[in-house]
């Protein structure tokens, strides 16, 4: 199902995280990416949450920019049907997820899905690139 909050994102990017981190026994961080949707000030936003844990269970957490998502997109979403399939119809494309996102296709392809993404995994890894300052 479509997670329709923020947490529900960090959740399922926690749940994604540990399963990477246990999928090899000689991975010293797992990366969990979800995306979902956020609703506030009566608009709703596409959101991409990035958690990163490391083997020693030290966690950080980022996500990447967010995209006001027009009534036309969000009236279209169910219990069954999630934003990828509505991008798709209305782009007439096929899985554009795996490449622009939403993201790109409502930015026009200035911002996609992989530049978005990697924001967000930079600011999940923070903690860690920074462990050795006064910071934290």
């Amino acid at each position: 199902n479509q997670p329709m909050s923020d947490q529900e994102c960090v959740e399922g990017a926690q749940n994604r995280a540990n399963a990477a981190l246990a999928a090899t026994s000689t991975a010293e961080y797992g990366i969990g990416i979800e995306g979902g949707i956020q609703a506030f000030f009566g608009r709703h936003f596409q959101v991409s949450w990035i958690v990163v844990i490391h083997k020693s269970g030290k966690k950080g957490f980022g996500c990447g920019p967010r995209v006001e998502l027009s009534n036309k997109i969000v009236g279209k979403l169910g219990k069954d049907v999630e934003l990828a399939d509505v991008i798709d119809e209305l782009s007439g494309e096929t899985d554009l997820r795996s490449r622009g996102g939403v993201m790109g296709m409502l930015t026009c392809g200035l911002m996609p899905r992989n530049k978005i993404l990697a924001s967000g995994v930079i600011m999940a890894f923070a903690p860690f690139l920074s462990a050795d300052t006064n910071y934290w």
